[in-house]
């Protein structure tokens, strides 16, 4: 998975105006091949302040594929925001074609400290 695509998902469009622009599809990006004949998934996130919607997808072999991928994210979404607070909850939310939410996927960091006698 690239950082542009966190960038992109987690950041927002204007993360990515710094980088270098590049030829590649979303699928380069991902680092996950164009499936022929596969349908498009969408992966929404959520970082605990704001929801970015995925209006691009990625053609995937199909819904395990698509869970998979959504469960990739979440370290690199938790990674880049441990500096936003001690309580965080970060979410990517994948739909289909149709726009049914298909999975969800949460990971919830909570830091306590300091702890002691």
């Amino acid at each position: 998975m690239s950082y542009a695509w966190i960038a992109r998902h987690f950041y927002g469009s204007e993360m990515l105006r710094g980088m270098p622009s590049t030829p590649h599809s979303q699928e380069d990006a991902f680092e996950v091949q164009s499936v022929s004949g596969g349908q498009r998934y969408y992966f929404d996130t959520y970082d605990g302040q704001r929801f970015i919607p995925d209006d691009e997808g990625l053609v995937l072999s199909g819904p395990g594929e698509a869970k998979e991928e959504a469960i990739k994210a979440l370290p690199h979404m938790a990674r880049d925001g441990l500096a936003h607070g001690d309580l965080r909850e970060f979410m990517v939310e994948v739909r289909d074609e149709a726009g049914h939410k298909v999975w969800r996927a949460k990971l919830i960091l909570v830091v306590e400290g300091p702890l002691g006698p």
